[in-house]
């Protein structure tokens, strides 16, 4: 391995960890103005920090984890929060259309504007300065801040510089490694790996999946375990005062089921594909959360639909069971 300064490094395995880019507004007009700000690193977030502490007005580009996370953290410190987001609901990539609903109508309670379906045309300003986001039909909603957060994006770069294959992140195989060179391994946000919780090849942006995945190879290298990464994949997000937990693949579900009530915040919504449990999606009910990741964890009997609608049916119990 060649460094930048010209120095050899010499190495029996190379492991590729290195994360993702969020993706940026560069068509976006005004997205260069100062204080229209991104959130990866901790100098990024340091800075929107101090920002919101003297804003009036936030607005936020982006209805996924991170764009709600800032939005529900701007609106407990009293500011005025518009949030535009492209789609017709938030978080479409991570989540069913009932707990999306669920958490849409969670932020409107705390005064945060949503305006779904609404990519902004425009960000306007005074100077160099942000004062504005221009949305479709030419209205301005006033923003002191504005927060890009619409994704991210492989850093896939160096690993195709190097000859291996990429595809929306580093292609691997099973055990993590680069099929043009088992020398290599890539773990992590730039990865795309087979997924038998997903069906086929994808890439995961997740603390958890890059705790594990490194793990994995960590493992492999030293005591030579050829098992195949299978870790079920979970997630977390605290929005509006609520955490929300998920355990497999729920965004893209075509059957759900609610356990519990949503009016006070403790539920699960349970998501099937083709009759068979697929993921879970928890506020309020941990336990659920738990016996979810156990589940989807087994190879063998899996929670059919039919048996979710039971009256009464619970899943900590099913699981219990099992």
């Amino acid at each position: 391995m060649t460094l930048d300064d010209g120095a050899r490094i010499q190495y029996e395995h190379l492991v590729l960890a290195t994360g993702a880019r969020n993706r940026r507004a560069e068509d976006l007009p005004g997205s260069d103005l100062d204080g229209v700000l991104a959130l990866r690193t901790l100098a990024e977030s340091l800075e929107l920090r101090e920002r919101l502490q003297g804003a009036e007005r936030v607005a936020i580009v982006g209805a996924g984890y991170i764009g709600l996370e800032v939005a529900s953290a701007a609106a407990s410190l009293g500011r005025e929060v518009d949030v535009f987001e492209a789609a017709e609901r938030p978080m479409t990539r991570t989540t069913s259309a009932p707990m999306a609903a669920f958490f849409a109508s969670a932020h409107e309670r705390r005064g945060v504007r949503l305006h779904l379906g609404a990519a902004p045309a425009a960000i306007a300003g005074s100077g160099s300065r942000v004062e504005a986001v221009q949305d479709a039909r030419g209205k301005r909603h006033r923003a002191d801040v504005v927060l890009i957060a619409i994704g991210a994006q492989p850093d896939d770069e160096l690993a195709a510089r190097a000859g291996l294959a990429v595809d929306r992140g580093v292609i691997v195989d099973e055990l993590l490694r680069c099929p043009q060179d088992q020398a290599i391994s890539a773990i992590g946000d730039c990865a795309r790996f087979p997924s038998r919780h997903f069906g086929g090849v994808t890439a995961l942006e997740s603390v958890q999946n890059a705790a594990e995945q490194g793990r994995a190879v960590a493992a492999r290298i030293a005591s030579g375990s050829q098992a195949p990464y299978a870790a079920v994949p979970w997630f977390w997000s605290d929005q509006a005062g609520l955490r929300l937990q998920i355990a497999g693949r729920t965004a893209d579900a075509d059957q759900t089921i609610v356990c519990g009530e949503g009016d006070d915040a403790r539920f699960s919504v349970l998501c099937f594909i083709e009759g068979r449990l697929c993921g879970v999606e928890s506020v309020g009910r941990p336990g659920d959360h738990v016996a979810a990741r156990r589940l989807l964890a087994g190879d063998e009997r899996r929670l059919q639909a039919r048996e979710a609608a039971a009256p009464g049916f619970e899943l900590r119990d099913y699981a219990r069971a099992d």
